[in-house]
């Protein structure tokens, strides 16, 4: 319901639960702020990233951290080929 835009109060409405409730695992879970900024969120998500080695398409998990690399030898070729170029 989040994902189609819905906001905490009629999520919490239709399933029982307090606002407060809906509003915790919504933040858990990547789903926080407006329901309108939620829509959206899932469309950028669901791009394809492609790895900064080889160009590959990365798998991504769907929590933490949003990947670079398809491989970890894709990342050690990465860096050693570009240094730290800071």
């Amino acid at each position: 319901m989040r994902l189609r835009g819905d906001g905490y109060k009629k999520i919490g409405d239709a399933i029982g639960a307090t606002t407060d409730a809906v509003k915790g695992y919504c933040q858990r879970h990547g789903m926080a702020g407006f329901g309108w900024a939620s829509k959206i969120d899932v469309n950028i998500e669901k791009q394809q990233v492609r790895c900064k080695c080889c160009g590959r398409i990365v798998r991504m998990n769907e929590m933490g951290r949003k990947r670079m690399f398809c491989s970890d030898a894709c990342k050690h070729r990465y860096y050693r080929r570009e240094g730290d170029k800071d």
